[in-house]
């Protein structure tokens, strides 16, 4: 095989098995397939050199090959590959109208710097050449689409059970998962929903690798196709809902920039204006006379300075006093151990935008385990602030907010949960103490009592951390009253 005809094969292999060939590449191997002559100009070349020519082989291809024109400013359209074209010439004063045009630059072509674009894009850049589309009016389309791009906000879905279980992840393929398990895969399997060319629960991958790469495995050797939009997967749980009969109730809830949750009907407009100054709560919560703190952070440093005043409790112990039940996502939780959120993100890295990972955020209890705290919180901030509000004085930027203590006796493995009664009268509130065992410095700020009647000491650090301790005499010295 010649090396001509090598090259022509890899280029069919390549569009044959639709492998990645960039415009670029494509270029070159056809570059690289001119530099050998085609049998015509092979014999012609072999009849030159027995009739004792002088012409070489690089003039004749050079006869053979039309001359381009590159010392012209003037903006021309060109062939660049079978699939795009190139915008060439001084398109230096025209950048902003080709990038409104959804061309992409390149600094090295053949004929210099270059606009490159889709083959079909031709007519509207030749008007453009025509003056018959000017700059303004494409800028005008660009910024009018990325308004509608901002305007049309993301939603995610809400799966109530019959039950009075819910179910709701950032992630709508979880939601479609977990909708199937209810109904039973068999069931589902036997609609014949069709998603991306197979049934929605099929018993083989996908032949496509792109689509096989998103099959859920069920189980029992079945799979869910969940590369769809959510409009696709919101329409499939409709209809297997009401084909089963399964009784479910759906909601779409739409998130805004900073991650909260907000339910529309299918009938009201949302807009992102609405979003940005709509009826989002902004609501802040500060505890033990601390900062104001959003409430995916406050839920973290309630849970950090509960480990700090008590530094010898377990895992167990502490997802006692936050349980899972806190959350409508109840396999996430509150608080679980860093361990197991790894293996989940090593399978999807998603699962790290729901977890407080950063390492100042990961907490580190006494035997050594690490534990990570879920962040994403949207109406189940409720159930956690009372919890919050019976262990600690819980204080608002809301005005009308009143702290709501709960008279039961609440226990945790042996530890009362504090109730606020404060000891203002105590002398020793602006002492500065150091604690045993850590050596940490700092300022005795409040005194208070539990429900059994135990003394504890609220103490700011010099780092800036508030902790607390018993008022124990082994568990601090006073350095200076």
């Amino acid at each position: 095989m010649k090396e001509k005809e090598e090259l022509e094969l890899i280029l069919n292999l390549m569009k044959k098995y639709n492998l990645p060939l960039s415009p670029i590449l494509e270029y070159a191997i056809k570059e690289k397939m001119e530099e050998y002559p085609n049998d015509e100009q092979s014999n012609a070349i072999d009849n030159d050199e027995v009739a004792g020519s002088d012409t070489s082989v690089q003039d004749k291809r050079t006869i053979t090959e039309t001359p381009v024109d590159t010392s012209s400013n003037e903006l021309r359209i060109v062939d660049y590959g079978e699939r795009t074209i190139a915008v060439i010439g001084d398109t230096k004063p025209h950048k902003d109208a080709l990038k409104a045009l959804g061309g992409y630059f390149i600094l090295r072509t053949q004929w210099g710097p270059a606009w490159i674009f889709r083959t079909k894009k031709r007519e509207r850049i030749q008007a453009y050449l025509d003056g018959d589309i000017t700059e303004d009016s494409l800028m005008d389309e660009k910024n009018q689409k990325e308004e509608e791009k901002k305007n049309h906000t993301r939603y995610i879905i809400r799966v109530k059970y019959p039950n009075g279980r819910e179910f709701c992840s950032k992630l709508v393929w979880e939601t479609l998962v977990d909708v199937v398990v209810y109904a039973s895969p068999e069931s589902v399997k036997r609609l014949g929903i069709i998603c991306m060319g197979d049934n929605l629960v099929s018993t083989k991958l996908n032949e496509n690798p792109l689509y096989r790469s998103a099959q859920k495995e069920l189980g029992g050797g079945l799979f869910v196709c969940t590369y769809s939009s959510t409009d696709v997967k919101y329409n499939q749980i409709r209809r297997i809902n009401r084909e089963l009969k399964l009784g479910l109730l759906l909601e779409k809830v739409y998130i805004d920039e900073n991650g909260n949750f907000q339910v529309k009907k299918d009938d009201e407009p949302y807009t992102w204006d609405e979003l940005k100054s709509g009826s989002r709560d902004r609501t802040k919560y500060s505890f033990e006379g601390g900062e104001l703190l959003s409430k995916r952070r406050f839920v973290l440093e309630v849970i950090k300075y509960y480990v700090r005043c008590h530094p010898q409790i377990t895992y167990e112990s502490l997802i006692r006093v936050f349980p899972a039940t806190l959350h409508s996502n109840k396999l996430n939780g509150v608080v679980k151990r860093y361990n197991d959120v790894a293996k989940q993100v090593a399978l999807n890295p998603d699962v790290r935008n729901r977890f407080f990972m950063k390492d100042n955020e990961v907490i580190t209890l006494s035997n050594g385990m690490k534990v990570v705290v879920h962040n994403q919180w949207g109406d189940d901030f409720g159930k956690f602030l009372k919890v919050a509000e019976s262990l600690y004085t819980v204080k608002s930027s809301d005005e009308s907010y009143v702290q709501k203590v709960s008279s039961a006796s609440n226990m945790a493995d042996g530890i009362p949960l504090a109730n606020p009664i404060e000891l203002k009268e105590d002398k020793r509130i602006g002492y500065t103490v150091r604690l045993f065992p850590s050596q940490l410095k700092g300022e005795i700020v409040r005194v208070r009592a539990d429900r059994k009647g135990i003394r504890k000491l609220v103490v700011k650090t010099i780092n800036g951390d508030v902790v607390e301790v018993n008022d124990l005499p082994y568990l601090y010295v006073v350095l200076k009253r």
